[in-house]
């Protein structure tokens, strides 16, 4: 089916994307291998060949983005394979995520709008040469999905915080609209709670811990070692000063979040959601944390080209 008007959200862990009522969700992760590289790709990967170089993209893709830059081949390619995947071919209509630090300076939104609209002298995924231009494009802000999408959110002041896998992302919505004083980006993402377990794992362990055996120990809540569940109460320990780290943030900037609707989203909310619970009780994360970015742009993106 060929898809014209998408939206995607490309994170630093994962991109997200809809057209309509499709999804798809990809690991952001990716290793640039010699063209002639022939590898059966397992998992959802991919081979994408972009401005003359060759990317595996996904599962198998075994580096990860640390930069705090969204203008960045990852980002784009990340787009137009999710756009491709969904069945966008020739010219198509997007909207796109920023953070909110990029989001509220006209200049730099309209770099990045440009650079992503800026078509790949090549693009193949999957040996297949595919053909996008991105007719037109809007920028949206990091973390306004929930805003975009909960109709409870109508008339009413929320704070709004983005844990995501690099940033993190804060903005004061009234009655929907963002209060552009209150637009902050840190670098505080789930990469800083994998770099705190492994270099705590690593000295106490004394190994040298990979991407994927720290992500292993955040999903179990501990290490495997010698067969055996340890280090329990370490990963709390990391996860709470955390989100300790995300709250002092918000009060050095001088918000009372004691006074609002406190909303989290983003992937990473999902991970220390019981942390966020017991220093904020009033505070909602967002179920489906991760698409909740994803949804909002689909909804705009769709009633701006009247779908």
């Amino acid at each position: 089916m060929i898809n014209k008007i998408f939206a995607v959200d490309a994170g630093k862990f994962a991109t997200k994307a809809m057209a309509g009522d499709e999804r798809l969700m990809f690991r952001s992760n990716y290793t640039r291998i010699d063209e002639s590289n022939s590898i059966p790709l397992e998992g959802c990967s991919f081979k994408v060949e972009i401005d003359n170089k060759t990317y595996i993209l996904g599962d198998m893709g075994e580096e990860s983005d640390y930069s705090l830059e969204k203008q960045s081949v990852l980002h784009k390619m990340a787009t137009y394979t999710a756009i491709a995947k969904l069945g966008g071919r020739d010219e198509v209509k997007v909207a796109v995520g920023c953070p909110v630090s990029i989001f509220k300076s006209d200049e730099n939104r309209k770099l990045y709008a440009e650079y992503m609209k800026e078509q790949p002298q090549m693009f193949k995924l999957d040996d297949v040469s595919i053909k996008i231009k991105i007719d037109k494009i809007v920028v949206l802000p990091e973390g306004s999905g929930p805003i975009y999408t909960d109709e409870r959110f109508k008339n009413k002041r929320v704070a709004v915080i983005d844990l995501g896998g690099r940033n993190m992302n804060f903005t004061i919505y009234n009655n929907r609209l963002p209060q552009v004083s209150s637009m902050f980006t840190e670098n505080y993402g789930s990469m800083d709670i994998e770099t705190l377990i492994k270099q705590q794992f690593d000295t106490k362990y004394r190994c040298s811990l990979e991407d994927k055996d720290v992500r292993a120990i955040l999903e179990q809540g501990g290490i495997k070692y010698k067969g055996q569940l340890e280090g329990q109460n370490h990963v709390k320990e990391i996860l709470e000063g955390y989100v300790d780290k995300v709250l002092a943030r918000v009060q050095k900037a001088n918000f009372n979040l004691d006074t609002m609707d406190v909303v989290f989203t983003g992937g990473t909310s999902l991970l220390v959601e019981e942390e966020i619970k017991k220093r904020l009780s009033h505070a909602e994360v967002i179920k489906d944390a991760q698409w909740s970015n994803a949804e909002g742009f689909n909804k705009i993106v769709r009633s701006k080209f009247d779908v």
